[in-house]
């Protein structure tokens, strides 16, 4: 009873903490809870938080977290992590793994090209692999996203490519992931998105695909609330996933030198 209560209380306090903040901050970026990213970036000088719930009932539930950073207009610092997960076999919890990283996007989009980002992220082994909360070992991914409107659908085409450490320590591992996501507007700051996407590991004979289906509401000016579900494709995929979160841009950050005495 514990453990299924968790994620919803844990839910209840985000959603509270973001909707009773001045609503100053800029317009999100929301990224989550796709698999891929879109090519736009934190609005600059400004700190955004990306943080939701995500629970397969039969497996496991997770709490990601992403705080973004607008270094310049076109790039962003994204750090973050799970500050509690839980895996149904072995029944444990505890925090999951850290990753940093930058994000930026290379060209806007005009009426005739797509906008493109690119972005790189380190992924640290900060989880109990033991336990299974994660893989014990340092991960590289290096992404490529195009974005584009066509007609009435923000279509997004994705490509990351991870270098997995390897536990024998004869190299990295390859993975590669791609994505095709389209989002409709459906008006009073409600939008609707869908996203097909594949995880193929060769080295471990791995291959997920993934089917993402879901909404965003614009709550507030700054805050933009998430909910969905992922359906596990292939058998290396989680059957399925509820997915909720927020958004949330706090507005301008400003970061003080302590002084000498």
């Amino acid at each position: 009873m514990k453990s299924a209560l968790t994620p919803a209380l844990f839910s209840a306090l985000l959603l509270t903490a973001c909707t009773t903040t001045s609503g100053t901050g800029a317009r999100p970026t929301p990224q989550r809870p796709r698999i891929s990213h879109n090519a736009q970036t934190t609005a600059q000088g400004t700190l955004e938080l990306e943080a939701g719930v995500e629970v397969d009932p039969s497996d496991f539930w997770d709490t990601p977290m992403l705080l973004k950073y607008g270094m310049s207009s076109q790039t962003e610092f994204v750090f973050g992590g799970s500050p509690i997960r839980h895996v149904d076999s072995p029944d444990d919890t505890g925090i999951g793994d850290v990753v940093f990283g930058v994000r930026h996007r290379m060209v806007d989009e005009t009426a005739d090209d797509p906008a493109i980002a690119i972005a790189t992220q380190v992924k640290l082994p900060t989880a109990d692999a033991d336990k299974g909360l994660g893989s014990g070992e340092t991960d590289v991914f290096f992404s490529i996203a195009a974005e584009k409107q066509i007609e009435d659908v923000r279509a997004v085409g994705f490509y990351r490519l991870g270098l997995l450490g390897s536990p024998t320590g004869d190299g990295n591992d390859l993975r590669h992931d791609l994505a095709a996501v389209g989002t409709v507007a459906l008006g009073q700051g409600l939008n609707a998105y869908g996203e097909l996407a594949g995880l193929f590991a060769p080295e471990y004979d791995f291959d997920a695909l993934l089917a993402t289906f879901g909404a965003a509401f614009e709550i507030a000016p700054a805050t933009v609330f998430d909910a969905g579900f992922r359906v596990g494709l292939t058998n290396d995929a989680p059957d399925f996933t509820l997915v909720f979160g927020v958004t949330h841009n706090f507005g301008a950050a400003t970061f003080h030198t302590p002084r000498g005495n």
